[in-house]
């Protein structure tokens, strides 16, 4: 099926440098682009109205974690003690106190979530930081049910975070308390 969309401006590429087309279209059909320009007369199969719209390729995350940024954007508990393991308030990841992580449903449904999110955002190739986990399969099945290119590697650690609370006590004095 070949499709054209008109856009306000459309990002296209001219063989050297991208270029932003005031009122251009673009046509492609089936996963191949056939023309970006201003014009096309030759017969289409369906037309996308985008004229309010900025058309352009698909943008490139090169630092995604899908296992714990659904939470940034369900979970925002800003009151919760631990601080979500200091670490982007990410639900999937064991609190200092030494709680379980997230059960792997839990961290699918994330992940799941989160790699739509960033489809939606415009984002057709991530790379994700650990994504696989445990089940890389599922993972790999997921990517591909949800449509996004992604290239992943496991996760590491190289650094140890330490949240410090200051506070002030009945006195004026300052205190402070490190967990870590």
């Amino acid at each position: 099926m070949k499709t054209l969309i008109q856009g306000a401006y459309v990002v296209g590429f001219d063989g050297k440098e991208h270029e932003i087309l005031k009122d251009g279209v673009v046509v492609f059909q089936d996963d191949r682009i056939e023309f970006v320009g201003k014009e096309y007369s030759q017969p289409v199969d369906k037309k996308i109205d985008a004229r309010g719209c900025l058309v352009s390729p698909g943008f490139i995350d090169t630092h995604f974690h899908s296992g714990i940024n659904a939470s940034d954007y369900i979970l925002n508990d800003s009151t919760k003690t631990d601080f979500f393991a200091a670490n982007y308030l990410a639900h999937g990841g064991p609190t200092r106190e030494g709680a379980h992580a997230a059960h792997l449903k839990d961290v699918d449904v994330g992940q799941r979530f989160s790699l739509i999110h960033v489809l939606k955002s415009g984002v057709t190739t991530t790379f994700e930081i650990g994504g696989p986990g445990g089940e890389p399969q599922q993972y790999v099945d997921m990517v591909d049910q949800v449509g996004i290119r992604c290239a992943t590697g496991p996760s590491y650690t190289s650094v140890s975070f330490t949240t410090v609370r200051v506070g002030w006590n009945t006195t004026g004095t300052m205190h402070a308390a490190a967990k870590g």
